[in-house]
């Protein structure tokens, strides 16, 4: 674990789930992991579809509570991602931060870090909120 964030000891299989347990543990990894980890957020998706798919097949059941806190989780996730996506396509527009070079250099890469490739976190917000979808 590290000073600032929850991170799983062990790092999430790379594979494809082997069990129901495998793919829950790999979605839910993704979202300790948060919008800053882009590969966390691609496995989150992907194990969140496996996951869903072991469901429908019986490969696994949970009981009538399990599944009502699956569902408020998931919820409570996609509940917040509309400000938390609005909160990051602010962040993703350069703020007037002076007329210095070291000010312009620090409102770029505020922007890189909020929007600015497939790396950061609006996209891997994004994949999240995909991945929570399905599995929901």
């Amino acid at each position: 674990m590290t000073d600032s964030a929850f991170v799983p000891d062990d790092p999430a299989p790379s594979g494809p789930p082997n069990s129901p347990g495998d793919a829950a543990n790999v979605f839910l990894s993704g979202l300790f992991a948060g919008p800053v980890d882009s590969k966390a957020a691609e496995k989150m998706r992907t194990a969140g579809s496996q996951m869903k798919t072991l469901a429908q097949e019986g490969a696994f059941a949970i009981n009538e509570a399990g599944f009502q806190a699956y569902m408020k989780a998931c919820d409570f996730f996609l509940h917040g991602f509309d400000s938390m996506s609005l909160d990051l396509q602010l962040l993703s527009q350069e703020a007037q931060m002076g007329s210095s070079d070291y000010a312009g250099r620090v409102a770029t890469f505020n922007t890189q870090v909020a929007n600015g490739d497939n790396q950061s976190m609006l996209p891997n917000l994004n994949k999240m909120k995909i991945a929570v979808e399905t599995a929901r």
